[in-house]
């Protein structure tokens, strides 16, 4: 009889932990807490050249306690873009920056729409900017 009461036991606390899980993890989960990431800035030149050569950018964001661990760069619009994504290893959970960078050969308008996942999953609103990339003019040699 002590073993049917304690194989009882058994059964209860291993669908408690069971129940327990599917809650924490199940379809209807509560939401995550804090909020979003939130892009503040998007820093890149307006006009860039098409020579392949790496164009500075800079992200400013706010994180609500959860670090970013994401980038994602989507093309909204251009002749030939290839969207990328990366981890741009932020220690921050507040508040920080960090650089990207980028290149074409293709003179070309460029949309692109950046979106911050944090470690949470949480995906901030698109924040969308553009440039130009324009074909680079041959230097002209000075006689002297």
């Amino acid at each position: 009889m002590q073993n049917t009461t304690m194989l009882i036991l058994a059964a209860v606390a291993a669908l408690a932990a069971g129940f327990f899980l599917w809650q924490t993890f199940g379809p209807d989960a509560p939401a995550k807490t804090g909020s979003l990431p939130e892009i503040v800035l998007v820093t890149f030149p307006e006009q860039i050249n098409a020579d392949g050569a790496p164009m500075l950018g800079e992200v400013r964001f706010r994180a609500s306690g959860a670090r970013v661990i994401n980038a994602k760069f989507d093309i909204a619009q251009a002749d030939f873009f290839l969207p990328f994504e990366f981890d741009p290893e932020v220690i921050t959970d507040n508040e920080g920056s960090f650089t990207f960078y980028v290149n074409t050969l293709v003179p070309q308008q460029v949309i692109m729409t950046l979106t911050l996942v944090d470690e949470q999953g949480r995906e901030s609103k698109p924040y969308e900017f553009s440039f130009v990339a324009i074909q680079p003019q041959p230097e002209i040699e000075q006689e002297g």
